[in-house]
């Protein structure tokens, strides 16, 4: 078991770890990023309190855990020069600083009125309490142009927050729950709100005060300097990760706080791809701005090139430009330094997705279930590491102990640097808590639990740091939590069971509007849930955090779908005009194949029956929607669609049809020409009723869709995966007696997609010598659950180019779910 230990020990740490930087740096890092981050914990008045655990947490420890929130961000908004500052807007969509000094105090007495731990009759000043209430600062009717409140003096606001911290100590000593502290226990729950309501503001105020003039702020009485740099960037390779089942949300019976959002629950089967070891460092950027990135319209979608025009940016927001030179300087809290090129990039996710489409095809930021796919892998290495240390620590219990250090088992989480004559340790697992790992196996790897995280949360330094700093998991993932906030190409939306807390009935919902894109793992500012691996934060694309990115691709033979040119090919297939497609060559083409995805949807409403018809919220699922042409026509008959398929892609256009009713794409014509034409959604058809979401078809169970619906359309899809046997015998529970299942095919069976052993037919039987037809064994495995109704031949033409075409007849088949 030692020898597994070790094993494990060396495989998940020392050989990813070592594989960029050498020995000898790592040593000087390890110093450097050890003693900055003790700097740090003293500035900010002691050590980080990881999130309580609701089963045990007392009232001194929920004190202890607000005043610690509470010192930090007086702390931080101490550090601005002069009351006039305050009044000043660092950004132009945000308020002024006054605003983020009295907000965060002001939201505890209006959440401590609203549990019933104060009365309205106890408010300390009734002005403030309704002035500095209102901030949402990512929503479009938030941007400030001007600011009409009349401020009062910076003093009365510092006065007020001694007032609401005094209050609350006394809230606070006096509570009484019953444990664990739940979301339904709404006078101890409204306190966590408050501290993590805070805790998101000392992020998002810490880069208002980034982007303030010098001249306006001064660091806080030793503030810890900027982190290290070793000032080359490592090369950024590519590691391959498997694929997997993913659940997202936050198990409801987790002994710690969570927003509304973080609740929920959405499975999905995430297909193997390529990830890159570190963030986007400031050096790969560098290349991306010298092949003028910015310059270049063809990187950029729609809505960001709108953005780098509008807003002329020719570099990311925090890069300050030498005069005189083409060098650069980084501006960080609260000063300038040298640019740190091996230190992530901050950019916003427009600047992001452009990136990816410089770097190559199928390159986009990371989707939210890749990220929690790499953090479930962490999460199973690690407690594969804790087991076996916990194993060998039971075995060498019943031996001497009189062993010399180095013939010692090795701790969990440390590096022997002995022979290197250095006594640094590198922590690099997360020190078990009071919870363990049989309570809930992901906790061991969740940050926002530990109060000795190996990544760069919770201000353990005052930046940002090298993205070869902290240690990388088993697989050689760097920085997956911490350092920056890490962007994804995942629209901001509810999980399945998702429901608003009563206490913040505004804090989540308003962002479910296509504009806001998940941001993933915390940055070097995040403390408590930020931290979480459960934490599910959104901001709208254009805006600019403490965050970077990394890319991921397809792994190869996965990407079929994915692809710009594949996506392009698809809109025009679904979307695409008749003068588009077939042109001067009318007559030579069948016209009657147009449209199919349209087509395929009308079938199903053609045989709607006449109690469906009478239904007011007829439901329908649309399996492989790809783009959406057949979800958006299914909505003319339908009160609510929900468009699902497997490509991440294909439903990020589907969401920006539902958001904006148009997305422009580029359609090949010849050799490397294009022609830019837009996908338009029927303007009468109401695009909220559908709901485009990533899933896989074949592991789908009711509780994903909230119920079983009337209408389930699966086109071009069962011989696209692997078991379509056990994926048919699987929609009698997705589709309600009575019913409608319509699923087209052209049969174009391939063992790339499904072995021959699972093909529903095109072959000939090896025993009885029999034809095997795919029509026949469609019917047949459907009989006992769904009664057969109707078939039909529909073709269908694909567009490549100008002068290449796909014709393809499909078979249509429709059935009714029977009672």
């Amino acid at each position: 078991s030692a020898l597994l230990c070790s094993a494990l020990l060396c495989s998940t740490l020392l050989y990813s770890a070592l594989l960029s930087i050498s020995l000898p740096y790592t040593l000087r890092l390890c110093r450097s990023v050890m003693a900055s981050s003790i700097a740090a914990q003293n500035a900010l008045g002691g050590p980080y309190l990881p999130q309580p655990d609701c089963r045990t947490v007392t009232n001194d420890q929920l004190l202890a855990y607000f005043s610690r929130c509470w010192n930090m961000y007086e702390r931080l908004m101490g550090a601005v020069r002069s009351d006039a500052d305050y009044y000043l807007f660092p950004n132009k969509l945000r308020r002024p600083l006054i605003f983020y000094l009295g907000h965060t105090a002001v939201f505890y007495v209006n959440k401590m009125i609203l549990a019933g731990n104060l009365s309205e009759t106890q408010r300390i000043n009734p002005k403030f309490e309704e002035m500095f209430a209102i901030g949402v600062d990512e929503m479009d009717w938030d941007d400030m142009i001007d600011d009409h409140f009349d401020w009062p003096p910076v003093a009365e606001v510092w006065d007020y927050r001694r007032k609401v911290y005094d209050l609350m100590v006394g809230i606070i000593k006096r509570l009484e729950w019953t444990p664990p502290l739940s979301w339904d226990q709404p006078k101890a729950w409204s306190v966590l709100m408050g501290v993590e309501h805070a805790h998101i503001h000392l992020d998002t105020s810490s880069v208002l005060l980034r982007e303030f003039d010098l001249e306006h702020v001064r660091a806080p009485e030793g503030w810890p300097a900027p982190a290290p740099t070793l000032g080359k960037a490592p090369e950024n390779r590519m590691v391959f990760v498997s694929g997997g089942d993913v659940t997202l949300g936050k198990p409801r019976d987790l002994p710690s706080y969570g927003w509304d959002v973080d609740y929920g629950e959405k499975r999905t089967r995430v297909r193997a791809f390529e990830v890159s070891q570190f963030k986007v460092t400031n050096a790969e950027w560098l290349e991306f701005m010298n092949d003028k990135g910015y310059q270049r319209r063809d990187y950029w979608s729609a809505e960001g090139w709108s953005w780098v025009q509008g807003s002329n940016t020719q570099h990311p927001h925090f890069w300050r430009p030498v005069p005189g030179t083409q060098m650069y300087r980084l501006r960080v809290l609260f000063c300038e330094v040298d640019m740190p090129w091996d230190w992530p990039v901050e950019v916003n996710y427009l600047e992001a997705e452009a990136f990816c489409r410089w770097k190559g095809e199928g390159m986009r930021p990371i989707d939210e279930f890749e990220w929690r796919l790499l953090a479930d892998r962490h999460a199973q290495d690690l407690h594969a590491f804790h087991e076996a240390a916990a194993q060998t620590q039971r075995q060498d219990s019943v031996q001497s102990t009189d062993q010399s250090p180095q013939q010692q088992s090795p701790q969990p989480g440390s590096v022997n640097l002995s022979q290197a004559n250095t006594s640094i340790i590198a922590t690099t697992t997360p020190t078990p808590t009071t919870t363990t790992t049989a309570d809930h196996p992901l906790k061991l790897a969740d940050p926002a639990f530990d109060a000795r995280p190996p990544y760069n949360l919770w201000l353990q330094h005052s930046t940002p740091t090298s993205v070869t700093a902290y240690p990388p998991t088993a697989l050689g993932i760097y920085d997956l939590f911490g350092n920056v906030w890490e962007w994804s190409s995942t629209l901001n939306d509810s999980l399945p069971g998702y429901r608003t807390h009563p206490l913040y009935q505004d804090f989540s919902a308003p962002c479910f509007d296509k504009r806001h894109n998940m941001l993933l793992g915390g940055c070097f500012v995040s403390c408590g849930n930020e931290a979480s691996v459960y934490a599910r934060y959104a901001f709208r694309r254009h805006f600019h955090q403490h965050a970077g990115f990394r890319v991921v691709r397809p792994a190869a033979g996965c990407d079929v779908y994915e692809s710009d040119s594949t996506l392009a090919m698809y809109l025009h297939f679904h979307f695409g005009s008749a003068a588009d497609t077939i042109g001067p060559f009318a007559a030579h083409l069948p016209a009657a194949a147009l449209d199919y995805p349209g087509r395929c949807a009308e079938l199903c409403a053609r045989f709607l029956s006449e109690e469906q018809r009478a239904k007011k919220k007829l439901r329908a699922l649309d399996l492989g929607c790809a783009v959406g042409r057949s979800s958006f026509q299914l909505a003319k008959h339908c009160a609510e669609v929900l468009a699902m398929d497997l490509s991440l892609a294909f439903v990020q256009a589907g969401k920006v049809l539902v958001r904006d009713g148009a997305l422009p794409y580029r359609l090949p014509t010849e050799g490397a020409l294009t022609a830019e034409l837009v996908a338009r959604v029927d303007p009468s058809v109401d695009r909220t009723r559908v709901h485009f979401s990533v899933g896989d078809a074949t592991v789908l169970e009711p509780a994903d869709l909230n119920g079983p619906v009337d209408v389930l359309l699966g086109a071009n899809l069962i011989d696209r995966v692997a078991d379509p046997r056990s994926f048919l015998r699987r929609l009698a529970r997705l589709v309600v007696p009575g019913g409608l299942l319509v699923i087209t095919s052209p049969f174009t069976w391939l063992e790339e997609y499904a072995p021959r052993t699972h093909w529903l037919g095109g072959y000939v039987d090896s025993e009885s010598g029999a034809v095997v037809k795919t029509a026949d064994t469609l019917k047949a495995v459907l009989a006992p659950a769904f009664e057969f109704v109707h078939q039909e031949d529909m073709p269908f033409l694909i567009y490549e180019h100008r002068r290449k075409f796909q014709f393809t007849v499909a078979y249509a088949g429709v059935w009714r779910r029977k009672a």
